[in-house]
């Protein structure tokens, strides 16, 4: 690529990672992320550290992770034990993957605030109307979830 390439290539990457680590996202993470963006071709755990700087560990120790958060998807050639990873371009993927997770993880806080509830009892009035609060937030998240996965699979 040319110099003007490379380096423009740098610059966004650097500005997106300031970015989303000012949003409290790993900026490890985000930076192995956004060579997989900016890559036209699919890349190996090696690529991957050569063009990061980081070491094959660290980019493998964070691959299960930006696999299962953003839209990455692990493969092998046929006939090959090497593994490739790379960005499908999909936004929506990004989404239905939170949204998956939010689901299987909102029951379980619903699940322990009920029985904070339940075992706080009127020993803390104040504290069980805090818990009962959060609770009802997190149940009517949940229908805003179930309401938000069905307009991201549906068909524009």
């Amino acid at each position: 690529m040319g110099g003007n390439v490379e380096k423009t290539k740098k610059e966004l990457k650097s500005s997106l990672t300031r970015i989303g680590s000012a949003l409290g996202i790993n900026p490890t993470m985000f930076d192995i992320y956004m060579e997989l963006f900016l890559s036209t071709r699919p890349l190996g755990l090696k690529e991957i550290s050569d063009a990061t700087g980081y070491s094959i560990s660290t980019v493998c120790n964070n691959m299960e992770a930006i696999e299962n958060l953003l839209d990455v998807r692990k493969f092998r050639r046929p006939g090959s034990k090497k593994e490739y990873y790379e960005c499908q371009n999909d936004l929506t993927m990004i989404y239905r993957k939170k949204i998956i997770r939010a689901r299987e993880i909102l029951p379980q806080i619903i699940q322990a605030l009920r029985e904070a509830e339940h075992e706080i009892g009127m020993e803390d009035a104040a504290m069980v109307e805090r818990i009962t609060g959060r609770r009802q937030d997190y149940e009517r998240l949940v229908g805003i979830l179930d309401k938000m996965e069905g307009s991201i699979y549906a068909k524009p």
